[in-house]
């Protein structure tokens, strides 16, 4: 029986070291998960985002008008360059229901031209189209949210060197359009007045409203 309960007490004490040792154990993994500092990698450590682009989990999210893996590249920079742009007829409307002398419906025409784009240093997602053979006239045009369509916003524009025009005063030209692989395509809408007594020789004294529009303007890059 002495030997029996020697044994057991042998028992309890290796029972009780093992589980303070447990204890002291966890405690030890407790004080290290505490205050030792995370070993999470960060993915924007190397990153560098420019143009005001910011690092999201090792990627750059790049502002309005950039794109690139630093954000680098100026969106409308693969647009940049000349195009050939072929012969074209807008149909205007005369806002009268009286002919004075050849004041009527009729037809304008852009002849064929170059024309060069390059960006606009006013807006980042601007571009300006001008005909290298007649640089007056110089269309400013506006990309679009999705990079690819632009819109024209109404702006003055010289159209002396198109058919029919010259009695034309104080024109305008706005639109709508989107870049392709190799060109663009483009809807124009000008206006403009006619002084129907420079027209007349002076026989009546009034000016008309006229609205042109051009559909599918188009331009291949050369």
């Amino acid at each position: 029986m002495k030997i029996i309960k020697i044994f057991i007490i042998l028992v309890s004490c290796v029972l009780k070291l093992k589980t303070m040792k447990t204890i002291k154990l966890l405690l030890l993994f407790s004080l290290v998960t505490l205050f030792i500092p995370s070993c999470k990698t960060d993915l924007c450590e190397e990153v560098s985002c420019i143009n005001g682009g910011s690092c999201e989990e090792g990627n750059c999210l790049c502002e309005s008008g950039y794109e690139g893996d630093e954000c680098g590249i100026e969106i409308r920079a693969k647009y940049v360059g000349e195009y050939s742009v072929d012969t074209a007829s807008q149909y205007c409307e005369v806002d009268t229901v009286i002919p004075v002398l050849g004041v009527e419906n009729q037809n304008i025409s852009t002849p064929a031209t170059i024309f060069s784009v390059v960006e606009d240093t006013d807006n980042i997602m601007g571009l300006i189209l001008t005909d290298t053979e007649n640089p007056s006239i110089a269309i400013k045009v506006l990309l679009n949210a999705n990079e690819v369509g632009f819109s024209i916003p109404q702006q003055a524009v010289d159209i002396s060197s198109y058919s029919n025009s010259q009695y034309a005063q104080n024109p305008t030209i706005r639109g709508t359009g989107s870049f392709t692989n190799n060109g663009f395509q483009a809807t124009l809408v000008t206006e403009f007045i006619i002084d129907a007594g420079a027209v007349s020789g002076g026989i009546v004294d009034f000016v008309i409203n006229t609205t042109c529009t051009q559909s599918n303007l188009s331009g291949t890059k050369l």
